[in-house]
């Protein structure tokens, strides 16, 4: 089993969490189970399945299905089953991630808190508020020059991005997140993939959904000039601070020091774009993460910046979010 076929059985054990509510009789023992499975999973993802690994999995999810029988009147495989349906993994065994699929991490249902609590953080980042997002995946990592490599392959008629000879990535930084990418050359690989991976469906995040990602327990951030970035969340969202500046399709506004698009941040105000027809004149997106050129104050998971869609810069790349439908 690869790691992104995981991904169903934690979806299953957060439905089996919000079904239980926190008063159930049998709620601990889910999330005892919960944590052992997370734990278990980690360790493949690190380290490569074998069979004690198996065997250990199969000793957490049999007495989960005794659980869900108890208190649902079905067992977990049906809950892990529904999650393979809304991944489009219906027969997940024949829907692998694909060599050139960027790698997503699940991101649950919930609330979090947006926005900074700082009274000395910018404007645009308060006030902080609760905002609350259905279920996502998103990417571990920046998309990576492998990654982008395979579109621009694929796509002969869209141009490479700088630095790159005769159309092809330098060798040594295929690793590396992808730069040097407008917000229209984002969201083009992103439709791309769509084709390429389907029924799943990708696009780029929200900066509320960026910013959930990191939220969750991010290291501390890195000095500024160190190079590709570290901040990592409890989550295994990586490199989210430091690295490249990450683009969303939240929209900011015209102006590039005042957003029109302000807190609360409400995601039916028309400020997610993910078709550029629809994109506003003058419009500025949302960019995420700050990079390795930025000062060590602006790292924070809360802070926005904003650029124009067609600008390219060395510095920014994107991650991408899959949708659960």
């Amino acid at each position: 089993m690869t790691a992104d076929l995981f991904v169903p059985y934690l979806i299953a054990l957060h439905t089996l969490l919000e079904r239980l509510g926190r008063d159930h009789a049998l709620t601990a023992d889910a999330l005892l189970y919960q944590q052992r499975l997370q734990e278990n999973i980690e360790r493949t993802r690190r380290h490569g399945d074998n069979e004690n690994r198996r065997s250990e999995r199969s000793e957490i999810i049999e007495p989960l299905n005794r659980l869900c029988l108890d208190a649902l009147g079905e067992d977990f495989n049906a809950l892990v089953r529904q999650a393979q349906v809304r991944l489009g993994q219906d027969d997940a065994r024949e829907r692998p991630r694909k060599p050139f699929e960027p790698q997503t991490v699940f991101i649950p249902a919930g609330p979090f808190l947006m926005g900074s609590a700082d009274p000395a953080a910018p404007p645009a980042e308060q006030p902080q508020h609760t905002v609350h997002l259905p279920d996502f995946c998103i990417g571990k990592y920046p998309v990576t020059v492998r990654e982008y490599a395979a579109f621009i392959k694929d796509r002969k008629a869209h141009p490479a991005p700088a630095g790159w000879f005769n159309r092809q990535p330098p060798p040594d930084r295929l690793d590396h997140p992808v730069t040097d990418v407008s917000w229209f050359d984002a969201l083009a690989y992103c439709a791309w993939l769509s084709e390429q991976c389907k029924p799943r469906v990708y696009t780029l995040p929200s900066e509320a959904e960026w910013e959930k990602a990191a939220a969750l327990s991010l290291t501390p951030p890195p000095r500024a000039g160190e190079g590709p970035g570290v901040g990592g969340s409890a989550n295994r969202v990586e490199d989210l601070l430091g690295g490249v500046q990450q683009w969303t399709r939240s929209l900011w506004g015209s102006q590039p020091t005042q957003p029109d698009y302000d807190y609360p941040y409400n995601s039916g105000d028309d400020r997610e774009i993910t078709d550029p027809q629809h994109l506003p004149a003058q419009a500025r997106l949302v960019h995420r993460g700050g990079s390795f050129k930025s000062r060590p104050e602006d790292l924070r998971a809360t802070a926005r910046g904003n650029a124009l869609p067609d600008s390219k810069i060395a510095w920014r790349g994107f991650r991408v979010v899959m949708q659960i439908p």
